[in-house]
């Protein structure tokens, strides 16, 4: 999977951080999702997938689902499911 030269994924080293704080492995697309996640909170799967596809190319939706299920079981995200609409992701305050 090639990165676009747009801009880096982690800039501020935060993503990269947090992944290494709670002993998952390091990839791309989790130091993208949970850099995009720190700017745009409440986001739902899909602006997350759009996102990460936009800044990394060919990211499929179940590698998505993927990343956010591993985040979310190591406690840096939040799955949150207000009746009657889709369900936002948010990053966990630690």
């Amino acid at each position: 999977m090639a990165t676009r030269a747009s801009a880096p994924v982690d800039p501020q080293g935060g993503a990269l951080e947090a992944l290494r704080t709670v002993g998952l492995r390091v990839t791309t697309p989790r130091r993208a999702a949970l850099a995009w996640l720190a700017e745009h909170p409440h986001s739902t799967a899909d602006a997350i997938g759009a996102a990460l596809r936009e800044q990394l190319g060919s990211v499929s939706t179940q590698a998505v689902y993927d990343v956010l299920g591993a985040c979310t079981d190591a406690g840096l995200l939040r799955r949150i499911e207000p009746t009657g609409h889709p369900r936002p992701i948010r990053a966990s305050r630690r």
